[in-house]
């Protein structure tokens, strides 16, 4: 009976250790909230605060890109005549660096695109903001796992 009584224990022991573990392994997150641009007030002032953080224990060796924001909302304000705007991503974190590709728009067309670095820490793309859309980009800084977050147009 002793015998089985340990065993009991022992299972229920090890169940606890490995709910625990399982907790500190998928960590759950919150999604940033969104950032709104606005066309008409802040046409050439969209930020985009870009962050490197330890990417958590499933990769404990590597940083990941993060952003405060996803997605970025530039809003059109001005009904059917829509401006264009400017949007800026900056690394706060400033012993990182954007890599020479460091925002690539994956399906920007003629609307969003031109991305060029400013310095090693602030890359801009022009948002010509003709028409609504959905753009996916990537962002890369040197030694960090890339993000891929998103660009809309309303």
């Amino acid at each position: 009976m002793r015998t089985a009584s340990a065993l009991l224990v022992g299972a229920v022991l090890g169940i606890v250790v490995l709910a625990g573990s399982a907790a500190l392994i998928t960590p759950v997150k919150t999604p940033p909230p969104e950032l709104d641009c606005d066309d008409d007030t802040k046409p050439d002032s969209c930020m985009v605060s870009v962050d490197v953080v330890w990417c958590g224990p499933l990769d404990p060796l590597r940083s990941c890109v993060s952003v405060l924001s996803d997605p970025v909302v530039i809003h059109n304000k001005n009904g059917s005549d829509r401006k264009p705007i400017d949007v800026y991503w900056t690394i706060v974190n400033k012993k990182y660096k954007f890599a020479s590709n460091g925002i690539v728009i994956a399906n920007g067309g003629d609307e969003l695109g031109g991305c060029k670095s400013k310095d090693d820490v602030t890359f801009f793309c022009k948002n010509k903001h003709k028409m609504f859309g959905v753009y996916k980009y990537t962002i890369n800084v040197t030694d960090a796992n890339p993000l891929d977050p998103w660009v809309i147009n309303d």
